[in-house]
């Protein structure tokens, strides 16, 4: 087993941090929850989710055009189609959510190993070293 390098200081750890993170994540959620107490419909929050993670989608595409074919790509397409449902059914939102949090500390998280892999075609071959 590889011993982590001293810039990673989590090495085998680093799935313990994420957990912490999304755990964090929620806390900071369910904080602003609380504050906002029904400030904005959950339809209106949902459609703001919607086009900023379009907008950061796009974004994502400009600057590496293989994303949507690569793991964590795919599920941006996943997570926004899931916020589609969020917008036109209230019963299933709160799920919905935690299911969205969870899979996006994932997939944010996770190594670029497991983010960049390839779905559907082949992984761009690389050059070999000089």
């Amino acid at each position: 087993m590889k011993t982590p390098a001293p810039n990673k200081p989590f090495g085998r750890g680093r799935w313990l941090h994420v957990l912490l993170r999304a755990a964090h994540l929620a806390a900071v959620v369910l904080l602003g929850a609380q504050w906002l107490d029904g400030a904005i419909s959950g339809a209106e929050a949902a459609i703001w989710v919607a086009l900023t993670g379009l907008l950061m989608f796009v974004l994502d595409i400009v600057r590496r055009p293989s994303h949507p074919r690569e793991l964590a790509g795919f599920s941006v397409i996943v997570k926004l189609l899931l916020i589609v449902w969020m917008i036109v059914d209230a019963d299933a939102r709160l799920t919905l959510f935690w299911v969205i949090l969870a899979g996006s500390v994932f997939f944010s998280h996770a190594s670029a190993e497991i983010r960049h892999i390839p779905l559907f075609g082949r992984r761009p071959r690389q050059s070999p070293p000089d």
